[in-house]
């Protein structure tokens, strides 16, 4: 476990930290008797829990109308003593599982922007070193980046008066760069355009205040109010715009916590070769990802490699891969295609052709992972009549099992 002083700034460091990592564990926040915490799966925040009366899961299901009073007090009476609010409601009846999942995302991206109402308290992590997202059905987890939720915080709850002074060391950089498309991170920005005008300018390199006085005549409330200041902020303390001393801080400080020991004869030693072909991989995923590349494209370059495959194809996995690595595969092309089809620059074939992914992968996904579906598939590919994703799209497992072997 380790932990410190909280901070607004030690927070945002500590939110993306676990996220450029991929650590999995329990992010504890207090300030004094006020507790938050967060659960984490691979960097990803899946779970939320407050003892702040209103943040409690009873009253926000109450406030945003989704269950009665008078409901909530009688499963209140009754709720066994070992089992959660939200178990129950599932069991009562009351909320179906896609209502309460939608609600529970509402609820994480609340609590990480209200954590902004502390200027400072104590955090803790207990990292579970056995625990990462392949874990974890794709289907339940949450948008992935916390970007916005962070935003959404320091938007409201920073004043003026913090943002000048935190925002200070930055006056003194000659240039601020960022190698990333900002539109990714925030998809749901209320101003797109100036979102581009500010993405180009910082992956140009610019100062801040030049930036304040190219974006001033265009947007004169959102540099005025302080808006822009609180933003770069962000995205300084977030990693968009390099490593601050603190955050390399909060990494090194989590890269250092205890982690479980191996013996020593489990420890296998990597030869010369496989640790020249790790380093290869990684710097060819490293250009591929440098390199600029068209989304439209990319998602029609996608289509015109998987549609008309088998499922295994479809996937590019081997024909006798396991449960969990058809699950692994299709939870990353559900993210990476969902990332995508949030880009506001997607043009309309592809974004036709991208739906016709979605559907694909769900089609495989629901095949593929249940044991008599699947081996019935199997039997039909090893005769050579296994469907093909685009002759079935669209279709359930009725289309499957109907068809003759």
């Amino acid at each position: 476990m380790v932990e410190g002083q909280f901070t607004r700034q030690t927070y945002i460091n500590l939110i993306q930290a676990l996220d450029e990592i991929k650590r999995s564990g329990i992010l504890t926040v207090t300030m004094g008797r006020s507790e938050k915490k967060f659960f984490v799966v691979g960097g990803t925040t899946v779970g939320y829990e407050s003892n702040l009366p209103e943040e409690m899961l009873e009253k926000t299901v109450l406030q945003e109308q989704l269950v009665g009073k008078q409901q909530i007090d009688w499963i209140s009476q009754h709720i066994g003593k070992n089992e959660s609010f939200a178990d129950a409601l599932l069991k009562s009846g009351l909320l179906q599982p896609e209502i309460l999942k939608k609600h529970e995302e509402k609820r994480i991206k609340n609590g990480l922007s209200s954590s902004f109402r502390w200027k400072r308290g104590k955090w803790t992590f207990e990292s579970f070193f056995n625990l990462d997202e392949e874990c974890v059905d794709p289907a339940i987890l949450p948008s992935k980046s916390t970007l916005p939720a962070l935003w959404n915080g320091v938007q409201k709850h920073l004043s003026t008066q913090d943002i000048f002074r935190l925002i200070g060391p930055l006056r003194k950089e000659p240039k601020l760069k960022s190698i990333h498309n900002l539109a990714i991170f925030f998809p749901d920005f209320s101003q797109p355009e100036l979102l581009k005008e500010v993405s180009q300018s910082l992956n140009s390199g610019i100062s801040l205040e030049s930036l304040v006085a190219k974006t001033s005549s265009k947007w004169p409330d959102f540099t005025n109010n302080g808006d822009l200041f609180k933003f770069i902020w962000l995205l300084h303390e977030g990693g968009l715009l390099g490593q601050s001393e603190n955050r390399k801080q909060i990494l090194k400080q989590l890269n250092e916590a205890q982690k479980p020991h191996k013996p020593k004869e489990e420890v296998k030693q990597e030869s010369k070769s496989a640790r020249r072909e790790r380093r290869r991989r990684r710097v060819r995923k490293e250009q591929q990802e440098s390199a600029p590349v068209d989304p439209s494209e990319a998602i029609i370059a996608e289509w015109n490699k998987r549609m008309g495959t088998d499922f295994y194809h479809y996937l590019q996995i081997n024909d006798n891969s396991t449960y969990k690595q058809i699950s692994v595969s299709c939870r990353k092309l559900i993210i990476h295609w969902k990332t995508i089809e949030k880009q506001p620059d997607l043009t309309d074939e592809a974004r036709q052709k991208l739906q016709e992914l979605l559907d694909g992968v769900r089609l495989v996904h629901n095949t593929l992972t249940k044991p008599d579906l699947r081996e019935e598939y199997d039997k039909r590919k090893k005769n050579g009549r296994a469907p093909k994703v685009e002759l079935i799209k669209g279709g359930s497992q009725a289309n499957i099992q109907s068809q003759p072997p």
